[in-house]
């Protein structure tokens, strides 16, 4: 009876188009599981109450069994079953149980994504405040980074790292400052002052309100934990940007461009250029062109957004934070300094496989 609910529950989806649509993202996956089981569970329970429904009756059912289930109404599904079939005392029971179950089954879907998520920002928190010294952009930060675009909103949590269009740009950075072969190797010094320290490309498909796709390029520079954001790396931004826009394989109108720069402070001149874009409505906007957007945020706007963006589900979970942290420091507690540094960003690493 299992295959035989699973095989139904794929007609839904793929036939008869009549399974809700999620999102595709954390949520909506989390959702959509959840409906697959409770549907599944109905269907080996009592197949009749599938038996012969027109695609409109069984969307609608689907339909309303998906919003009962995420509402505070959960345990309503089984009067609803109740009137569509009579159920025999047992079945009653087994229906009940298996609401129980799958709703335990969200539950703990839920915990530890978030749990694998704060393992993320605690593990960045103390890499960034309390082992900056021993930590660097390339060996540490990139590789947590390059697992969890989430940390900079939920949207991007399914953007594509762009290999092509990053090499495309690499090649382009020493002629943006001041050499005319695109091979050239920069002086050290040069090097060091002036190109991006860390940057990744991602992108994504967006919809406008037009009913018109575009695509969302992500460039995210990141810098060492020691370094102010200040007015010149944002100059040195703006000079990337401008020399893109120029680029005739990257000027489509049909690309949007966001550059996300993150240090761990930011200076008065940075902040005085949130003034200036707050009409904008957009937290951490510092440059708007066009299509291009430039923001500016420290780790602590960073860390504050995911708290804030999951305020209402740690709250109903009551996530122990404290207790994941100090779990977190037990792993490492044998090793020191880079050793130290170097286990954390893998135990990061780990956790992102299950924190997307």
């Amino acid at each position: 009876m299992s295959k035989r609910a699973e095989d139904e529950i794929k007609k839904m989806m793929d036939e008869r188009k009549t399974f809700p649509i999620f999102s595709d993202d954390v949520y909506g996956k989390m959702r959509k599981q959840n409906l697959v089981r409770v549907t599944k569970e109905i269907y080996k329970l009592e197949p009749k109450i599938f038996y012969k429904l027109k695609p409109v009756q069984e969307k609608s059912l689907l339909g309303f069994l998906n919003l009962l289930l995420n509402s505070e109404e959960r345990e309503n599904v089984l009067s609803i079953i109740e009137q569509i079939v009579e159920l025999s005392p047992k079945q009653r029971e087994d229906f009940s149980d298996i609401l129980k179950k799958t709703r335990l089954e969200n539950i703990i879907d839920s915990i530890k994504f978030i749990e694998n998520r704060y393992k993320v920002i605690e593990l960045l928190k103390t890499i960034v405040y309390d082992l900056s010294k021993f930590a660097n952009e390339r060996d540490h930060i990139q590789k947590i980074i390059e697992q969890h675009f989430w940390l900079f909103g939920e949207q991007y949590n399914l953007a594509c790292a762009d290999q092509r269009m990053q090499k495309a740009l690499e090649k382009y950075t020493n002629i943006l400052y001041g050499e005319n072969n695109i091979n050239a190797v920069l002086r050290p010094d040069a090097e060091q002052d002036r190109r991006m320290d860390i940057f990744m490309c991602h992108s994504r498909e967006v919809e406008t309100p037009y009913e018109t796709s575009l695509e969302e390029n992500i460039i995210v520079e990141l810098k060492a934990p020691k370094v102010l954001l200040s007015k010149k790396i944002l100059r040195q931004i703006e000079d990337y940007m401008d020399f893109i826009r120029r680029q005739p394989d990257f000027n489509s109108a049909f690309r949007r461009w966001k550059f996300i720069a993150v240090c761990k402070e930011v200076d008065q001149d940075v902040k005085s250029r949130y003034d200036f874009c707050k009409d904008k409505g957009k937290t951490g906007l510092v440059i708007q062109v066009e299509n291009y957007e430039v923001y500016a945020y420290t780790w602590d706007d960073v860390f504050k957004r995911f708290e804030l963006q999951h305020a209402a589900l740690l709250k109903r979970l009551n996530y122990d934070r404290e207790y994941l942290a100090k779990g977190l420091l037990e792993e490492a507690k044998d090793h020191e300094g880079r050793e130290k540094v170097d286990k954390m960003t893998k135990i990061a690493m780990i956790a992102g496989s299950e924190a997307n």
